[in-house]
């Protein structure tokens, strides 16, 4: 099975670190890892509608510009989308289902012959961290992006007035406490969105022996470790903080590889 991720140098460090480690992590559990990108995407007929519709909900929604890791967040959807659309016979068909994920999820055991969803699945309910789908339906969301904030465009601003990126997206369209009408959504998009943390993807707890089958690295995640052991993830050492939960990033995959391996054993 094959699982895809998206990247954009948007000049955050030590992302290709971050990426060759996302891609051993699934490898190993024989996944093909593959990372698209921008020219990808913009491969898919509809990216120049597609980027112009972005910009102006979030606009209408925000009242500001999108700025650019916002823009990156929809557009490797579209990206997705695109999977299957080429003459690459390697690729799988556009009906196919097929992994998405940030490269800041990492496998904990997770193994191909797991995924047999015939919806589209959102293995971290409004984080769209871990999704598991086809083209077809990767196709059809970018358009709900579109379509469901103009629908919902009075409930969407009283809800939110700072960001509007796909998690904020789905978060104020996709949840119960801020739509009443999800699960029609649901249906008509051929979505099921679960949270089960124990057994599929949760952030990592490194003081805590955890069941979960792929850990979430975010860079909130990263920060509430650096918090716990300041004397091993030492702020001093770097000129801001976004800098020391990149490294600290890279090293706590790294351990976590190593917890893997002596597993193992």
């Amino acid at each position: 099975m094959r699982i895809y991720t998206y990247y954009t140098n948007i000049r955050f460090r030590d992302q290709d670190e971050l990426i060759h480690l996302w891609k051993e992590s699934w490898e190993r559990m024989g996944f093909e890892a593959i990372v698209l990108n921008e020219k990808y995407a913009q491969r898919h007929p509809d990216y120049q509608d597609f980027i112009d519709k972005i910009r102006f909900i979030h606009s209408k929604v925000t009242g500001k510009p999108i700025k650019l890791y916002g823009l990156c967040c929809y557009v490797r959807w579209l990206a997705y989308a695109m999977v299957g659309r080429d003459e690459d016979p390697t690729t799988p068909a556009m009906n196919e289902r097929f992994l998405v994920s940030d490269y800041d999820v990492i496998n904990n055991g997770w193994e191909p012959s797991y995924f047999s969803s015939e919806k589209m699945h959102f293995f971290d309910e409004a984080c769209p961290c871990l999704v598991y789908g086809s083209s077809i339906e990767f196709d059809l969301l970018c358009r709900a992006f579109f379509d469901i904030t103009m629908m919902r465009l009075e409930d969407n601003i009283k809800i939110l007035d700072k960001g509007y990126h796909d998690q904020n997206f789905f978060i104020n369209n996709f949840t119960k406490q801020n739509n009443l009408t999800v699960e029609k959504l649901l249906k008509k998009y051929n979505m099921v969105m679960t949270r089960n943390p124990d057994e599929h993807v949760a952030p990592f707890n490194p003081d805590k022996k955890q069941t979960c089958k792929a850990f979430h690295i975010s860079h909130h995640n990263t920060g509430k470790i650096v918090d716990m052991y300041p004397e091993k993830y030492n702020l001093s050492d770097y000129k801001h903080r976004g800098q020391c939960l990149n490294k600290a990033r890279i090293e706590i995959i790294k351990e976590i590889f190593k917890d893997q391996e002596n597993d193992n054993i």
